[in-house]
């Protein structure tokens, strides 16, 4: 009798010390996979805690990658094969490519990443005041920030490019209400935004790559930018989402200085609305026009730091262009409450 209950008892012993151990390896697992993303073995960040960046080396091997590395092609070398002098169209009026603005070829988190893009489209835009599908988002970046035409819809281009955008959202699920992987975070400053104290920041941290002019700086072969011009003819359009000075100190604080990229940002919220304001201070630093009466019909929803009229408040166009943003935003945040 004692021997069956001794063998009982370490029978109970050893499966709760199965379970222990079981439970300890899943919580390290869980740990291991949702906390702070790492450096993987090319210096990339994992994305968004759950998914490993996409590696082009990845791409399949038939004819659907053959299209997905035809779009990647045309993506880092928009300039060469779709610029002023295309090889295959005249499509965009400078001599930007795609990843001059989506960093990493669309993968570096926080920087214009656009591993969920596909997964959101379509999208109801305010800009445009309607839905847009993933082509009329493509389209976007071809007329405003690359200040061009339009690319058709039915081109052997355009579905590579998509097909492109489609493969790094693999294995991903997107959230309509996060836009963490699309671009990082910033807080609203108590102050306006100040072109001054930007122009200070630009200096100390821009002219490196962009050059003291802020005109970048061309490929060896004259072809494209390696660095973008941030103001000029060849810059990106009034218009553009980068033209926006909350949108542009997002993107600012969390991808640049370009060579010195971490995954903590470099620059203060301060440094990057100040910077920004610097950059779109239109006075000084001109644009390619676009004709903006159509932009934006949806005034309950217009972005706040959108510097055209009409709005629905009474706050001046130059706050809506340098702040301080946050009346404007608790002006129409009291709207919605207010309707509800």
């Amino acid at each position: 009798m004692r021997k069956a209950l001794q063998t009982t008892a370490l029978f109970f012993k050893t499966r709760i010390l199965f379970f222990f151990i079981c439970a300890t390896l899943i919580a390290c697992l869980y740990n291991c996979n949702t906390s702070k993303p790492e450096p993987n073995a090319n210096g990339s960040e994992t994305a968004h805690n759950h998914y490993p960046l996409p590696d082009t080396s990845k791409i399949p091997n038939d004819k659907t990658g053959e299209e997905i590395r035809y779009g990647l092609m045309l993506f880092t070398k928009t300039a060469k094969y779709l610029g002023p002098e295309g090889k295959l169209a005249k499509i965009t009026g400078n001599k930007m490519n795609c990843k001059n603005c989506h960093l990493d070829q669309g993968r570096r988190i926080k920087c214009n990443n656009l591993i969920e893009t596909y997964l959101k489209y379509p999208q109801y835009r305010s800009r445009e005041g309607m839905v847009l599908t993933i082509e009329d988002r493509v389209n976007n970046c071809f007329e405003r920030p690359m200040n061009g035409k339009m690319l058709a819809y039915d081109s052997r281009e355009m579905r590579a490019i998509v097909a492109y955008i489609r493969w790094l959202s693999e294995g991903h699920v997107a959230s309509f209400e996060d836009d963490t992987m699309h671009l990082g975070k910033i807080a609203l400053i108590d102050r306006a935004a100040d072109p001054i104290k930007g122009q200070k920041v630009f200096e100390q941290r821009c002219v490196k790559c962009h050059g003291e002019d802020g005109q970048g700086r061309m490929d060896s072969f004259n072809i494209a930018y390696e660095y973008p011009p941030l103001w000029g003819p060849n810059s990106y359009a009034m218009g553009s989402s980068m033209h926006r000075v909350i949108t542009a100190s997002r993107f600012i604080k969390w991808a640049m200085p370009y060579e010195q990229f971490t995954a903590d940002p470099v620059l203060s919220n301060e440094e990057a609305f100040d910077v920004a304001s610097y950059i779109n201070n239109d006075t000084i630093h001109p644009r390619p026009y676009r004709p903006l009466e159509k932009d934006c019909p949806d005034l309950e929803n217009k972005p706040i730091d959108f510097p055209f009229g009409p709005f629905l408040d009474t706050f001046s166009i130059k706050q809506h262009k340098y702040g301080p943003f946050k009346p404007i935003k608790e002006f129409y945040a009291n709207r919605k409450k207010d309707k509800k």
